[in-house]
């Protein structure tokens, strides 16, 4: 089957009720989420309460989207909040960066949230939600279509089984849309994979050269038959990779 790492979905952009200083929204932030931990399924503490934690995470997440439309919040670098758990990361052009957390309301197979921040071409500070765990945002100017943003994030479906994928956005008055450049059966803004966490090595990841303009990923070829994983349909990370370069329209496959 086949599974989305990165679901968007647009909000609507309204002014904040109040101005908070960046380190007003980053002490709440820390607090709330810390309550979400305290509240949470993982807590250690035998204090697990999912009435504390959706509260909790209620406040975190209106909290966030707020202050986040303040164009000011983008100096703010959230240092409480970073070492409570929230990872958080930055295009390299400064007008896109994204919200990753845990919603400590999972088992085994944890379910993660994430908002991302962006500035629109009109200069608005806006918010827009998103699902899994984000590893990195790369951007590159591609010809025609402008700046695009590349968004690489990671999923995990058991103890065994984990996924990656990396999707292309532009960034619009209306919101971040999807850039269906990359040509496969069909043209898309999305590539995937999974693979069995039993591989050894560094290889897994997504990465993007802009000098060349290539997106590359790891081969992963089917499990064997006999094989444990052949039921989850993937196997060990092979050590070649897939490339895919842009040709001045489109990303296509070279080999």
């Amino acid at each position: 089957a086949m599974w989305k790492l990165l679901i968007l979905t647009a909000t609507t952009i309204v002014s904040p009720v109040y101005a908070q200083t960046c380190a007003q929204a980053d002490a709440a932030l820390a607090q709330a989420y810390t309550q979400m931990k305290e509240g949470g399924s993982h807590s250690y503490a035998g204090s697990a309460n999912e009435n504390q934690r959706e509260t909790a995470e209620t406040r975190f997440h209106q909290t966030l989207s707020t202050y986040l439309q303040q164009s000011d919040s983008w100096a703010c670098r959230f240092p409480r909040t970073t070492r409570a758990g929230i990872i958080i990361h930055t295009a390299p052009n400064g007008r896109l960066r994204s919200f990753s957390w845990d919603a400590q309301s999972g088992g085994t197979l944890r379910e993660y949230h994430n908002l991302f921040q962006y500035r629109t071409p009109s200069g608005r500070s806006a918010t827009q939600k998103g699902e899994g765990i984000l590893t990195g945002i790369y951007s590159d100017t591609l010809g025609q279509h402008g700046t695009a943003y590349f968004v690489t994030s990671i999923g995990k479906y058991s103890n065994t089984l984990y996924g990656q994928s990396l999707s292309v956005w532009q960034i619009s008055n209306d919101g971040l849309r999807p850039l269906n450049i990359i040509r496969t059966s069909k043209a898309t803004n999305t590539l995937s994979y999974e693979y069995s966490a039993s591989h050894s090595g560094r290889n897994e990841d997504f990465a993007y050269d802009a000098r060349s303009k290539t997106i590359s990923f790891p081969l992963v070829p089917k499990a064997d038959a006999n094989h444990p994983d052949a039921a989850y349909g993937a196997a060990q990370v092979s050590n070649r990779r897939i490339r895919y370069r842009f040709n001045g329209e489109q990303f296509v496959r070279l080999n």
